[in-house]
């Protein structure tokens, strides 16, 4: 995603971008290795997905494909595999090289606000920067008000943060499906979030507030 969308240099159009993946590539369907390869690219197009390409002869026989942007190399067709680089089993989809994700502590207080009425507030708000993507303020799970959250079923996968758990959102007698997330198992990487709900909705408001004092630590 970091260069294809949002404020990626791709994101406006232009070539397509290759870069040589050397780690040993599969894709398992059910339980049939159908991709298995030391010879992939991963091609970045114009506000497309990154995808990883083989030499047609890295794919089991019988297997749908694709053909890809790099002259002799094909794409799964199947949305269904599970990667593995090497050994170790991918979560979600490939990561994208060009993507990273970083959580750092705020001593501005944030404020969560929902049809005019405060929902959660805090002088600690964690924020998370992703590439490409709006900043998220994401406040402790016990700044918020009692009674505003339910869990909802959805659930979310995302190979940089973990999977995210849905809540919903009631103020006032109205509900805001899945308004609400966290990454109670977060990834790495994303871990300072663990324990925080971010919020976003139509008629939902996240406010930063400015620094109290400046030139300050």
């Amino acid at each position: 995603m970091a260069i294809q969308f949002g404020t990626g240099p791709l994101a406006g159009g232009g070539e397509p971008h290759v870069l040589d993946e050397p780690r040993r590539l599969r894709a398992v369907v059910g339980d049939r290795v159908v991709l298995d390869s030391t010879r992939a690219k991963l091609v970045f197009a114009p506000r497309s997905f990154m995808a990883p390409c083989v030499p047609r002869e890295d794919v089991a026989e019988g297997v749908a494909v694709e053909d890809a942007p790099v002259a002799g190399h094909v794409t799964l067709a199947q949305e269904d595999a599970q990667w593995f680089l090497e050994e170790e089993r991918v979560f979600g989809h490939l990561r994208d090289p060009y993507h990273r994700v970083d959580v750092v502590e705020a001593s501005r207080p944030a404020t969560v606000t929902a049809a005019g009425a405060t929902i959660a507030s805090t002088p600690r708000a964690k924020l998370l920067y992703e590439t490409s993507l709006p900043l998220r303020v994401y406040v402790p799970a016990a700044a918020v008000q009692v009674g505003v959250l339910a869990p909802s079923e959805k659930r979310t996968l995302c190979p940089y943060k973990g999977e995210a758990s849905y809540w919903h959102v009631t103020v006032d007698g109205r509900r805001l499906e899945d308004a609400a997330w966290s990454y109670e198992t977060a990834l790495p990487e994303s871990i300072g979030v663990r324990h925080h709900v971010c919020f976003l909705a139509d008629g939902m408001e996240t406010r930063l507030e400015e620094p109290a004092q400046r030139f300050t630590l």
